[in-house]
């Protein structure tokens, strides 16, 4: 199980301990040994995670739109060519040019960085061959970013999935569960697992995503290394069997909306709905190393101040650029330090559109309830 196991198992050794001091009968440490085992004959295709069929799942997911690209729907010579060469050409060009520059130039060394990053940052040539103009793409792609960072990541799997903001039933439970998968940042489960362990342990040797502990590269694409679920911090409130199987199989989600968007919008859908993907995505990962600055006070560095990029990498860069006006007051996850004091707030601040384009009529219709929204000092 890695790691997942490791901690069932160490939890499993605490339950004996305890169970010994206060004299309870072996039918308690039994129950606990049944789960240990319960835990680790999970299948292969309900286990949860980012592993085995999930990562190949993910990986088809960041290749398989430019490579439709540069093969079946590129543009052909006469519509799109640059100094004589067609577009699949200057497209493998470039691609080849910002891998060589990660390694080299800027020092990169994990699989995210040297191949996806510039997989995602090649893609927007793609822009280039659209026959909609540039500034309607541009806001629709926009639009479509602020819908999977406010409602499909921060409402569904970082307030409810992680935090538990709200209760709702099986059918809202299941929606919002899927929702959560468009965020492109693995399944709600084992994102809220890896969330929930970073609140523990912020910013100490544990933390999933602790730039101070690993350095900003192995922070941003902490996901290559923390596969598995944490089972010791896996949502109780979020966790069954048919869950489970949302969370293995959440690639599954962003397929269809690929294939949805093509059949529908052609091209153009295609590439919007693949740029929202990874824009969001790295948006959320980003957000991991800008608001948690080394010189920020206390053992946690949680922060609302967003620390700059000391690196000349051009994905930080230019997530940098969007960071504050996708994730800021209009998304309500800017004030980071008052989440970590404040953590299963369904609404964060006055201006959460997030809050108000989803749980708040939600709430109206009675179809989630208990919604946390009064801070406790």
């Amino acid at each position: 199980m890695g790691k997942g196991g490791n901690a069932a198992g160490q939890h499993d050794n605490a339950l004996i301990k305890d169970a010994v001091g206060a004299n309870v009968n072996k039918t308690s440490i039994q129950s606990s040994g049944q789960q240990k085992q319960k835990t680790i004959e999970r299948k292969w295709y309900n286990k949860g995670g980012i592993q085995g069929v999930s990562e190949i799942g993910m990986g088809v997911s960041v290749a398989l739109t430019p490579i439709l690209f540069v093969t079946s729907l590129a543009p052909s010579e006469e519509e799109w060519s640059f100094a004589g060469y067609n577009f699949t050409q200057v497209f493998l060009a470039v691609l080849c040019f910002n891998v060589v520059t990660a390694f080299f130039v800027h020092g990169m060394r994990t699989l995210f960085c040297l191949a996806c990053v510039p997989t995602y940052m090649t893609s927007l040539l793609i822009f280039s061959t659209l026959r909609t103009p540039v500034v309607p793409t541009a806001i629709v792609i926009w639009l479509t970013v602020l819908w999977r960072v406010g409602v499909c990541m921060s409402v569904c799997l970082h307030r409810y999935s992680a935090h538990a903001a709200f209760k709702c039933g099986p059918v809202v439970q299941l929606c919002v569960n899927l929702l959560g998968c468009s965020a492109n940042q693995g399944g709600p489960i084992w994102w809220a697992s890896q969330h929930r362990c970073h609140h523990k342990y912020c910013d100490v040797p544990r933390d999933p995503h602790s730039a101070l502990m690993v350095g900003t590269e192995r922070a941003f694409s902490f996901f290559l290394e923390r596969v598995s679920v944490e089972e010791e911090f896996a949502p109780k409130h979020n966790d069954n069997w048919y869950l489970r199987l949302v969370d293995t199989w959440c690639f599954t989600v962003v397929w269809a909306e690929l294939f949805i968007a093509y059949q529908l919008f052609g091209r153009e859908g295609l590439f919007i709905t693949y740029a929202s993907l990874w824009l969001c995505q790295t948006i959320t990962l980003w957000f991991n190393v800008a608001n948690h600055p080394a010189n920020a006070p206390g053992t946690c560095k949680a922060s609302s101040f967003r620390a700059a990029p000391e690196e000349w990498y051009p994905i930080f860069q230019l997530l940098h650029l969007l960071y504050q006006p996708i994730t800021g007051t209009i998304l309500g996850e800017n004030n980071h330090d008052d989440h970590h004091k404040h953590s299963m707030l369904a609404k964060r601040g006055e201006h959460d559109i997030a809050y108000y384009v989803s749980v708040f009529p939600l709430k109206m219709l009675g179809l989630v309830w208990d919604v946390k929204e009064t801070r406790i000092e």
